[in-house]
């Protein structure tokens, strides 16, 4: 790896505010090289309270997150809770559900268009 990778920095924005998504903030603060950039959960409180936490933008909708600041944003940590992780074409760690059954079904499932 070169210098110049070793020292690439990511902004990150994060959806989903509840309880899990303070667990993440800490984890984000913790990589050098990683940083939030915005939030956005569709309880509107929760993703100001958590974007003024964080002193970043706070959206309600990924739409209105992704239009806005994405350029701004070259990661997404998905923090909702696990069943709603299905549903975009990405890359993700996290389970699309938490069964094996729903996932395939998931997968299978023609895409959402907004």
């Amino acid at each position: 790896m070169s210098q110049d990778e070793s020292q690439r920095s990511f902004r990150v924005a994060l959806v989903g505010c509840g309880r899990i998504s303070k667990t993440h903030f800490e984890a984000l603060k913790k990589v050098d090289g990683l940083k939030v950039t915005a939030v956005c959960d569709i309880d509107a409180t929760r993703a100001q309270r958590a974007g003024e936490e964080q002193g970043v933008p706070w959206y309600k909708t990924l739409d209105e997150m992704l239009r806005t600041s994405g350029p701004d944003i070259d990661l997404v940590s998905i923090c909702t809770p696990s069943g709603l992780h299905a549903g975009r074409e990405r890359w993700s760690r996290a389970p699309a559900s938490t069964s094996s059954v729903r996932s395939r079904w998931r997968s299978r499932s023609p895409r959402p268009t907004t």
